[in-house]
């Protein structure tokens, strides 16, 4: 059970780690479990998503581009309806899987979008829009 206040995580399998998103006091904790992100470095092991060979690719790229060794993936799932996001997140996790500070990790392979941010420890369930801080 998830308590209000900050993220905490927990380890899924092996290689995935899920981070709970904030909870202000008063709400109700989401009763959906986020998604699990996995190290980029994590690909082929077993109990690690299995990913395309588009997605593969663009994991690749940005691999060898970055050469971070704190990069981290998570595959998302959305309603029909909200097919403009990425349904695969690529991020570099400098401080830590489940980061709440905002605007949070930059989204690698967002594509046409130009501003896409991903907080594990704030709201795991998808990139918002927004800007880096000055």
């Amino acid at each position: 059970m998830v308590k209000p206040g900050w993220s905490c995580f927990q380890y899924v399998g092996k290689y995935g780690v899920r981070c709970s998103g904030y909870v202000a006091p008063g709400q109700t904790p989401n009763r959906v479990l986020a998604p699990p992100s996995y190290s980029v470095r994590g690909i082929g092991r077993p109990g690690v998503p299995v990913l395309d060979a588009v997605d593969l690719q663009t994991v690749s790229t940005i691999a060898r581009r970055t050469g971070s060794r704190t990069l981290r993936f998570v595959v998302l799932s959305y309603p029909r309806h909200t097919t403009s996001l990425p349904p695969l997140v690529v991020f570099d996790a400098t401080d830590g899987p489940c980061e709440v500070g905002a605007p949070g990790y930059a989204v690698l392979n967002e594509g046409p979008h130009d501003d896409l941010w991903y907080q594990p420890g704030g709201n795991p369930y998808g990139p918002h829009a927004g800007a880096p801080m000055p």
